[in-house]
């Protein structure tokens, strides 16, 4: 009869040396910094010019929804997986200037 926490501890470590944790949480923690520092800017910038809430607000999330579309379709680790989306969204990536910076060590 099998060691079910043997293999348990088998599968979390086969996990942890292919990396693919660190990879989500590098992937996850990306997406999240990149959707609120574009969500920040665009809303303070709105605010500043427009003085309206409702429009600098809801122009940051749009933002921020581009910004987390061009992280799922870039990444690796989403290769196969669907992700359903207005027309409206992609028009919008399309129609917006999005800078992709990659951090050298």
């Amino acid at each position: 009869m099998a060691d079910p926490f043997a293999a348990l501890a088998s599968i979390i470590v086969g996990v942890y040396q292919t990396k693919k944790i660190q990879a989500w949480i590098s992937l996850l923690f990306q997406m999240l910094f990149s959707a609120i520092a574009s969500f920040m800017f665009v809303c303070g910038s709105s605010l500043l010019a427009s003085k309206s809430w409702p429009l600098s607000i809801g122009s940051g999330m749009v933002v921020a929804s581009v910004t987390l579309v061009v992280f799922f379709r870039k990444s690796s680790l989403t290769k196969g997986m669907m992700a359903v989306l207005p027309i409206e969204e992609a028009t919008k990536e399309l129609n917006t200037d999005i800078q992709t910076i990659e951090k050298n060590k």
